[in-house]
């Protein structure tokens, strides 16, 4: 057959591409099929007992392939599976087969849900991996996931070849030691819970991610200076080094990305992190710390969360932050309105903002001419904001329990996002809340994201007084975070609350969107347009004006594959055909509906509104 006469590096690339099933079908083609199955270089098997049976079957089918390629080596060997089984010739064999074939590259992730979930435990590991293993001629990645070392102590050195090298949920190895002239370019290390040394001297290393067990802190991080390839540094719930993070050195001058998270120190209560080519900085958590120090020219992202130490205080020395791009400022004491003030005039290149939390911020006044977003997320003391961004395109800001008294943007119109909580237990700032919002009038998409009922914030009896509150005219596309309760009847019931309190805050709306856990579902509305010299219909209740002006609805995303879904969308027709005069398109994306998916809706069919 033609098939035949191809090399067999042209069959292993058409195999490559083919699912298994698919492949099974391919070897009908010709003779050379199972010969190519022994010759391909790379071996890739995922197998859940979960979804399927037979696992002992699975194992002997994989040990049975591996030991009929004696004549050609296998490069890549990966297999996730239940490696405890009753018939596991794997697992003392693995050694054997990577040395004796010279394999590449081994990936093996054991899916024992005992294992994985009980890893600090010994008990459950049935399989112990030799020491040796990091020691292979040809070996040059590795991959372990849930497996016993018999060997605590780990020196790499110039006779191994790893060049990348992930333990995850391991036990055995109590210290891990990289020497000078090792190869290893790349080492991963997560959750093994007897390691208490990591000590890196390493001159080819260029990335390291560790993260240890959940507020443990019983593996100590060493960093030598000598190593200087290092670009990428990941450490979460580490024992770091003192002289990581006080003292400059030529390996820290490398690392372009630093993320320092929930780890400690001993009797460090200062960082001094003067590293000349650190471009993305991502800072969480660290105990009794009393100041930072940065100094980076080349900074250009930034997150500072102070959480576990709030009153620490805050320095960015010269001249960090000339090409500074996006700053993220949490739960910080020393964060006020003239540090803000005098910092962003260093910032000139700065485009995304993010402040959170920060208890001491109370008013703010800057202008900047190159910032694009801007966050203010539960600074519940921030009473003041007056800004001017010519650039802004998006604004989000979040309270609890009470609203500024003053907010002026100066902006092109905006994206804005407001979230707020108000405690059933406190009362409503009703005309400061609408005050707030009418500072929004006339941005280009609000979303509000409240966890109170909207019936708690806009009472009808204040709705219906034009003097008290006042609607957003200006606002054409709203979206809304819906919060429901469990409860369908209740459900229903706050659904049509909702509508006719969205109607009276936003009268005339383009698209109103609602945001679920799961997806948004997208309201367009269409109306007829009167003549310039036409007197408006309703001159002393604008906001009524949509119920003589809608003539046609779109709807999106409202599927009907669950009761809940069918009986809000139930609900919206009703309110819609109740209220609106002059309706006559419905159109919805759906196949299905409850009703015609698109239908003339006659008048007669509407009930009777008195002009206002």
């Amino acid at each position: 057959m033609e098939m035949d006469r191809l090399p067999e590096e042209i069959l292993h690339r058409i195999l490559s591409f083919l699912s298994f099933r698919e492949a099974v079908h391919f070897g009908v083609l010709g003779s050379k099929y199972h010969a190519i199955w022994r010759s391909f270089p790379a071996l890739e098997a995922d197998f859940d007992p979960k979804l399927h049976r037979n696992l002992d079957l699975f194992l002997r089918l994989i040990y049975n392939n591996l030991y009929k390629r004696t004549t050609n080596s296998l490069e890549r060997l990966a297999i996730r599976t239940n490696f405890h089984s009753m018939f596991n010739p794997l697992g003392p064999d693995l050694i054997f087969f990577a040395a004796s074939f010279n394999l590449r590259e081994l990936e093996l992730t054991n899916t024992d849900v005992e294992v994985r979930d009980n890893h600090k435990d010994g008990r459950h590991y049935s399989i112990m991996v030799p020491g040796s293993i990091f020691h292979l001629k040809t070996l040059t990645i590795l991959k372990l996931d849930c497996f016993r070392f018999d060997t605590p102590h780990i020196v790499l050195d110039s006779v191994s070849l790893l060049k990348e090298l992930k333990l995850s949920r391991s036990l055995g190895i109590q210290s891990f030691a990289l020497k000078e002239n090792t190869k290893l370019q790349s080492l991963e290390v997560e959750y093994c819970e007897d390691l208490r040394l990591l000590d890196l001297d390493a001159l080819n290393l260029e990335n390291f991610d560790f993260l240890g067990p959940f507020s443990m802190y019983k593996c100590e991080v060493v960093i030598s200076p000598d190593t200087r390839a290092l670009k990428t540094l990941r450490l979460k719930h580490a024992n770091v080094s003192k002289s990581l993070l006080q003292e400059p050195t030529p390996g820290s001058q490398i690392v372009e990305q630093l993320y320092l998270k929930m780890s400690k120190t001993t009797e460090l209560n200062w960082i001094q992190l003067d590293w000349a080519n650190l471009k993305r900085l991502e800072f969480m958590g660290m105990l009794q710390l009393e100041k930072i120090d940065l100094i980076s020219e080349n900074l250009e992202y930034c997150i500072l969360d102070m959480a576990w130490s709030p009153s620490c205080q805050l320095n960015f020395g010269e001249p960090t932050g000339k090409f500074l791009r996006s700053l993220s400022l949490l739960y910080s004491e020393k964060i006020t309105g003239p540090w803000v003030e005098q910092h962003l005039d260093r910032f000139r290149l700065l485009e995304d903002f993010r402040v959170e939390g920060c208890c001491k911020l109370k008013s703010l006044k800057f202008r900047h001419d190159r910032l694009k977003n801007m966050k203010f997320l539960y600074c519940n003391y921030l009473d003041r904001l007056d800004i001017d961004t010519p650039l802004l395109e998006s604004l989000e800001m979040g309270y609890t329990d009470r609203v500024p008294s003053h907010t002026v943007i100066r902006s092109k119109p905006l994206n804005v996002k407001i979230s707020l909580f108000f405690r059933t237990s406190k009362p409503v700032p009703h005309e400061d809340l609408n005050r707030f919002l009418l500072t929004f009038n006339n941005c280009k998409e609000l979303t509000l994201d409240f966890k109170s009922n909207f019936e708690q914030l806009f009472p009808t009896k204040l709705r219906e007084d034009v003097t008290w509150l006042t609607p957003l005219y200006d606002v054409k596309n709203l979206k809304i975070d819906v919060r429901f309760e469990d409860d369908p009847k209740q459900s229903i019931e706050a659904f049509s609350n909702l509508l006719k309190c969205l109607f009276w805050l936003v009268p005339l709306p383009k698209c109103i969107t609602f945001v679920t856990s799961t997806k948004e579902q997208s309201i367009k509305f269409g109306y007829c347009e009167f003549d310039e010299g036409t007197h408006p219909c309703c001159v002393y209740y604008p906001e009524q004006c949509w119920r003589h002006r809608l003539v046609s609805v779109e709807l999106s995303n409202f599927d009907n594959d669950h009761p809940k879904s069918i009986a809000k969308k139930k609900e919206l027709l009703g309110f819609l055909k109740l209220n609106a005069s002059r309706l006559k398109t419905i159109r919805d994306d759906c196949d299905e509906l409850p009703e015609s998916s698109s239908s003339e809706i006659p008048e007669s069919s509407s009930s009777e509104i008195p002009e206002s």
